[in-house]
């Protein structure tokens, strides 16, 4: 759950560009971080179908990646291991994503 969210996005096509600014709760939590509740879900290969920006300077590794019919995107490190919300914790993020929606 986030302290905080608020999010559009355009379809053209099998194309989704969705932007976000997320407020991350204060939390020690090793759960995974990520961002939930795409209005699609999203097509990939290799778990790389997504294209994304998240803008804080304390989260420069951050990077986003995305499993083949899932309805979120995860936030990981440059080296490709999970952030947990606890890294995330009482930050704001902002970003953009694009990627393909999965087949109905």
């Amino acid at each position: 759950t986030y302290s905080a969210a608020t999010g559009r996005y355009v379809k053209v096509g099998a194309m989704v560009t969705a932007w976000f600014t997320i407020t991350f709760p204060d939390t020690a939590s090793s759960a995974d971080a990520r961002i939930t509740s795409l209005p699609f879900a999203v097509v990939s290969q290799n778990g790389q179908g997504v294209l994304g920006n998240i803008s804080h300077s304390d989260l420069l590794d951050a990077r986003v990646s995305a499993d083949s019919g899932n309805n979120f995107i995860n936030l990981r490190n440059e080296s490709g291991n999970e952030k947990t919300n606890a890294n995330f914790s009482t930050y704001s993020i902002r970003g953009v994503l694009h990627y393909l929606q999965a087949a109905d």
